[in-house]
């Protein structure tokens, strides 16, 4: 059970930008960065969220698979430039619960 102070890593990470940006959007997002920056954000697969950050290491930018909004594996300590979402937190952040969200979860219903 929560208590009134727990605080949820989908709103208070500010380097999590919640459903992943389309590659043109994380084009703009990584323009100029050095290496070392990097993003966090969730993606439906077969129906599941699952959560990732992208990198940029030497000018190519890569993309993992982690736990959570805030979990970034502890042997990539050279990840030193987080890339803040300036859009405001909402519940669109947070897995299956914005509107939108519910039916993103079943595209893959319509790759059939």
């Amino acid at each position: 059970m929560y208590s009134k102070k727990t605080r949820d890593p989908h709103i208070i990470t500010k380097y999590y930008y919640g459903a992943a940006p389309s590659p043109e959007e994380q084009d703009e997002i990584f323009k100029g960065q050095p290496s070392g920056s990097f993003i966090t954000y969730f993606r439906h697969v077969d129906g599941i969220p699952w959560y990732f950050a992208a990198l940029l290491d030497d000018g190519k930018r890569l993309e993992i698979r982690i736990s959570g909004p805030d979990a970034l594996p502890s042997e990539l300590t050279w990840l030193n430039n987080p890339i803040f979402d300036p859009n405001k937190r909402s519940v669109k952040h947070i897995p299956n619960v914005g509107a939108s969200n519910l039916l993103d979860q079943y595209e893959s219903l319509f790759d059939l």
